[in-house]
């Protein structure tokens, strides 16, 4: 009798043991596929901030590029005045209208296109903000 009370007590902690094995294996599973799903994230958030960096990289260059040219246009609108100093000599009053008037035109295109280059770049930042809000609500 206290072998077949045994036998049964062993049976039952197999088939316990069996489904707690069976539930640890399940749990394994769902843990691995959810480390799985978040490590695709970590890639596509890597990806995404890789791409982000590219994009301000170039929007480095271009502001650098323009920048470069902003000051080409002020040699030679430099270059310029002195030259219509040379050839205007002794008209001293025709000489610093037209200097004013060329450095009021030059400083409008100058402004006008240091604000279109910021207002891009801030247009450009928002959207990246606005992407990195998404990715963080997806990893989060």
């Amino acid at each position: 009798v206290m072998s077949s009370v045994r036998e049964e007590r062993m049976e039952a902690l197999e088939v316990r043991i069996d489904r707690q094995l069976e539930e640890a294996s399940r749990l394994r599973k769902a843990f691995d596929a959810d480390l799985q799903e978040k490590l695709a994230q970590v890639q596509e958030v890597s990806a995404l901030r890789n791409s982000l960096e590219t994009g301000l990289q170039t929007k480095l260059a271009t502001v650098q590029d323009d920048l470069a040219v902003v000051k080409k246009n002020t040699e030679k609108v430099s270059k310029a005045l002195d030259d219509e100093r040379v050839q205007l000599g002794g008209k001293l009053k025709t000489c610093y209208e037209f200097v004013e008037n060329l450095i009021a035109e030059h400083k409008k295109e100058v402004e006008d296109k240091y604000d279109d280059i910021l207002e891009e770049h801030f247009q450009t930042m928002e959207e990246q903000k606005q992407q990195l809000a998404k990715l963080q609500e997806m990893v989060g």
